[in-house]
C-alpha cells in the first residue's frame, strides 16, 4: 500500500467513527459542511485521492475535530504532528532547523505554487518540530511533502 494510500485510509477510517460519533449520515454531513453532493462520498470509497484543504477543514470544523485529528499520525509515527504555535520544545537543533529550510525550500521550489513568508515559516517550523519532538537527527521527507500538500 503507497503512502498515499495509507494516510487515505486513516482519512476514511477517522470520518466514518466521528461520523458515528455525530450520529451523521454522510449526506448529512456534506450538508452541514457546505460541501457539494459526493464529496465526503469520494473520499469514503477512495475516489478522491487527495482531497483539498478546503473540503478537509469543513469536514474538520463540522465534526468538532482538528484536521489533524482526520489524517492522524503519519504511518509509522508514534506521535501526531504538533502544532507549530505555542509549542514547548526549546530550538536546540540547529542543523535540523537548517534541514527543516532546506527540505521546505526544494519541495516548493518542484511545485508550482506560491506561498507567503509567513507560510513557508510556519511550514518549516511544523517540520522542525515534527522532527525534534520525535528525537529525530533527519528529516522525514514523507512528513515534509505532507505539510506542504496541505498547505498548497
Amino acid at each position: 500500500m503507497s503512502e498515499q494510500s495509507d494516510v487515505n485510509a486513516g482519512l476514511q477510517q477517522q470520518i466514518r467513527e466521528r461520523m458515528l460519533d455525530k450520529n451523521l449520515s454522510v449526506a448529512a454531513l456534506e450538508r452541514k459542511a457546505g460541501l457539494r453532493m459526493s464529496a465526503v462520498r469520494n473520499i469514503l470509497r477512495g475516489q478522491s485521492k487527495r482531497p483539498s484543504a478546503e473540503n478537509l477543514r469543513a469536514i474538520a470544523k463540522t465534526l468538532e475535530c482538528s484536521i489533524t485529528d482526520l489524517i492522524g499520525p503519519e504511518p509509522e509515527a508514534a506521535a501526531a504532528p504538533p502544532e507549530p504555535k505555542g509549542s514547548s520544545i526549546r530550538f536546540t537543533e540547529p542543523q535540523l532547523l537548517l534541514d527543516s529550510s532546506k527540505i521546505i525550500v526544494e519541495i516548493l521550489s518542484s511545485k508550482d505554487h506560491s506561498l507567503t513568508v509567513e507560510n513557508v515559516l510556519d511550514l518549516i517550523g511544523q517540520v522542525y518540530l515534527y522532527s525534534a519532538q520525535n528525537q529525530e537527527s533527519e528529516i522525514d521527507t514523507r512528513f515534509a511533502n505532507w505539510v506542504v500538500d496541505q498547505a498548497i
